[in-house]
C-alpha cells in the first residue's frame, strides 16, 4: 500500500518556487512615506474576500508587538502569514503573484503594503542559518550548480527539515531547497501561525487535566474532541526578502524522483558582478544554407536573442566556443548527427543548460540521448 501523505492546506506558501518567473527584472517600488496597515491595503479589497475583517483582526492580535515592530509593521507581518479557509485565495498569494509578475503595473496596488512589509523586515534580526523550501516538481535541470536566480516573492521558508513532510508529496517528483542564508527574517512572533502553536499547547493542557482527573470506576476516559495538526513547537518561518538572489552550490538525487539542491543567498552586487548571459548556439552543417526557411528561422532567432544567437557549422569549432563560455548560460540547438558526436562531450558543463534537437529519424536519436537529462526536445524535421 503506498505510504499517505496529505499536504497540508496551511503550508502551500512554502511551495511555489515553481511560480518564480526567475528573470530580472525592474526593482521593486517602495514609497517613502508608510502609511497604516489600514490604509496600506485600501486599494485591495477586491482582490481577497473580506480583507477589512482580516485587517481587523491581524491587528486586534498585534497590539502588543515584540521585537520593536509597531501594530501596524506586526500586523502586516500578520496578514502575510493569515491562511484563508480553503477554496479562497490568501492574501499572501495574491501579494506574491503581484511581486512575481513581469508587468510591474500590476504590482502598483501592493506598492503601499509592500513599504509597510519591507520596513517590518528591516526591523527584524537577521538570521544566518539553513533554511528549506520545496515544490512538488522537478525543478533540477532549472537549478544547476553555478547558475544564479531570482526569487521575486517573499519566499517563506522552514528552519526544520522534517517541517518539510507536510508539504512535500512523496508519491510524485519533489525538489527541495537547502538554502544557507544570510539574511533570512523569522516572523515567529509575529505570525498566525505562533498563536496557533500557543493555542494547541493551552487546549492539550486542558484536555490532559480532564483525563487525569476524570474517572468512572477506576478507568481514565479521554476527550473524544479532535484538536488540529500537531504543530512543531520550535519552528520558526523563515522569509527571504522579495529579490532575493541564490546561487546553486550543488545538488543530489537521494531517491528516486526526489531532489536536493543546496544554494547560498549572495549579494546583489556579486550578482551584478557575475552574471550570467544567456546564449543560444545553432549547431548545423547546413546553417549558411540560404534556402528561405533556414532565413527565415535565423531571423527570428536574432530579433529574440540579438548578438546572443550564435552559428556554428562543424562541431568542434562549437565545443570550443561552449567551453571558453564558461560565464555563460548556453542552449544549444543541435541537429541529430552531430548531436550524438558532440553531446557527450560537453553535457556535464555547468554552462550548458539545455539542448534542443533536430532530426528526421526521432526514435533512433532518443535512444541516444536517453543518459543526457540535458536533452529537453526532440524536433522532427522533414526531408
Amino acid at each position: 500500500m503506498a505510504e499517505e501523505n496529505p499536504i497540508r492546506h496551511d503550508r502551500v506558501r512554502f511551495l511555489d518556487v515553481n511560480k518564480e518567473p526567475d528573470v530580472n527584472l525592474p526593482p521593486l517600488p517602495i514609497t517613502t512615506q508608510i502609511l497604516s496597515l489600514r490604509d496600506s491595503v485600501k486599494n485591495l479589497h477586491h482582490l481577497v474576500t473580506d480583507l477589512p475583517s482580516k485587517v481587523s483582526y491581524a491587528l486586534d492580535k498585534c497590539r502588543n508587538p515584540k521585537e520593536g515592530l509597531t501594530p501596524d509593521e506586526s500586523a502586516a507581518l500578520y496578514l502575510y502569514s493569515l491562511q484563508s479557509p480553503e477554496g479562497q485565495l490568501s492574501f499572501y498569494l495574491m501579494f506574491n503573484r503581484a511581486l512575481r509578475d513581469e508587468d510591474r503595473s500590476n504590482l502598483v496596488p501592493f506598492t503601499d503594503y509592500y513599504s509597510l512589509f519591507k520596513a517590518a523586515m528591516k526591523k527584524l534580526p537577521s538570521i544566518q542559518d539553513r533554511v528549506w523550501r520545496g515544490v512538488n516538481g522537478d525543478l533540477s535541470k532549472k537549478y544547476r550548480p553555478g547558475t544564479m536566480h531570482v526569487w521575486w516573492g517573499a519566499s517563506s521558508c522552514t528552519d526544520i527539515v522534517k517541517v518539510t513532510d507536510t508539504f512535500l508529496d512523496k508519491t510524485t517528483p519533489r525538489t527541495l531547497f537547502n538554502i544557507k542564508c544570510y539574511d533570512g527574517k523569522s516572523i515567529r512572533h509575529h505570525s498566525y501561525f505562533e498563536r496557533i502553536h500557543k493555542n494547541r499547547h493551552l487546549f492539550v493542557l486542558c484536555h490532559l487535566r480532564v483525563f487525569l482527573l476524570s474517572s468512572h470506576g477506576g478507568l481514565f476516559h479521554k476527550s473524544r474532541r479532535s484538536f488540529p495538526h500537531a504543530p512543531f513547537p520550535n519552528e520558526s518561518e523563515t522569509i527571504l526578502a522579495p529579490g532575493t538572489w541564490l546561487k546553486v552550490r550543488s545538488q543530489s538525487n537521494p531517491a528516486e524522483n526526489f531532489h536536493i539542491i543546496d544554494c547560498e543567498q549572495i549579494e546583489p552586487e556579486e550578482q551584478m558582478n557575475n552574471v550570467s548571459v544567456r546564449c543560444l548556439m545553432w549547431l548545423n552543417p547546413k546553417v549558411n544554407n540560404k534556402s528561405e526557411e533556414n532565413l527565415r528561422l535565423q531571423k527570428k532567432y536574432r530579433e529574440v536573442w540579438g548578438k546572443n544567437f550564435e552559428t556554428y557549422e562543424k562541431a568542434n569549432e562549437c565545443e570550443a566556443m561552449v567551453r571558453q563560455k564558461k560565464n555563460n548560460e548556453i542552449i544549444l540547438i543541435v541537429t541529430g548527427r552531430l548531436g550524438r558526436e558532440i553531446v557527450p562531450k560537453i553535457h556535464e558543463l555547468n554552462q550548458l543548460s539545455e539542448i534542443f534537437v533536430y532530426c528526421m529519424n526521432k526514435e533512433e536519436h532518443e535512444t541516444w540521448s536517453k543518459n543526457y537529462s540535458k536533452v529537453s526536445e526532440f524536433r522532427k524535421v522533414e526531408n
